[in-house]
């Protein structure tokens, strides 16, 4: 069901944004040359959408070190072709917004190729079953999981877009590389998050409390030190 509502949703999105393209091109970003970008990004929109459900699925099976292998495949890829765009000279701004399509679709093509040799069998065998007092709990759980994180988003991008509109984009470019700087910590620390849930959830399952406070423990006192080095730094 999460999949479903998730694809759904993704495409009618695009199709909102196909259709206003030109609108944002013109009253909010006050340039013609946007339009052919904002078509790059809704194609990205939508595929990384697809990218995060097919992510999805490796979380499910609490299989972390794939999940975050396409996703570092993903981040090399466009990391590669910006580079080479770079080097032959193509460093119109429509090419480095391709960068990030190539990319996605390089992870895709790896999520394939690992999907094929290990889950495929497992999920034909799956069969679908109607509990009405778990979808009961499903809504409730997904309705206040869909407020927060539109909230959150909207907290991150209401700085970025007073910039923006106020200050314009030089200002909004030395904004956004002071945001880049700033997320150099949480870099270094969500991969430890994303593969300690897992690890959290079974021990909760199994009523594990006692090794939950030792790893609990453990995780305040070493990331109280790496924030603590990178204040000092």
């Amino acid at each position: 069901m999460s999949l479903w509502i998730q694809i759904i949703t993704s495409v009618c999105i695009v199709i909102f944004l196909l259709f206003g393209i030109d609108w944002l091109a013109i009253n909010y970003f006050h340039s013609p040359d946007a339009i052919q970008i904002l078509k790059y990004f809704a194609i990205y929109f939508l595929g990384i959408n697809i990218f995060q459900i097919i992510t999805s699925i490796f979380s499910a099976f609490q299989d972390m070190f794939n999940a975050k292998l396409i996703d570092f495949v993903k981040i090399f890829s466009t990391l590669i072709f910006t580079l080479l765009f770079f080097i032959f000279g193509l460093s119109d701004i429509l090419y480095y917004s391709l960068a990030w399509i190539i990319g996605l679709v390089v992870s895709l093509w790896f999520w394939l190729i690992i999907f094929a040799k290990k889950y495929h069998k497992i999920l034909f065998k799956w069969k679908i079953v109607k509990d009405k007092s778990f979808l009961s709990k499903y809504w409730k759980y997904s309705l206040w999981t869909f407020l927060s994180l539109n909230v959150a988003v909207l907290m991150i991008q209401m700085d970025q877009q007073m910039v923006i509109v106020m200050l314009w984009a030089e200002s909004a470019w030395y904004y956004t590389n002071y945001l880049s700087i700033r997320q150099i910590l949480l870099l270094l620390v969500s991969p430890i998050f994303v593969l300690i849930l897992p690890l959290f959830t079974e021990m909760i399952s199994k009523k594990k409390y006692n090794d939950i406070s030792i790893l609990q423990n453990f995780l305040y006192t070493y990331l109280s030190f790496l924030a603590s080095v990178y204040l000092y730094f």
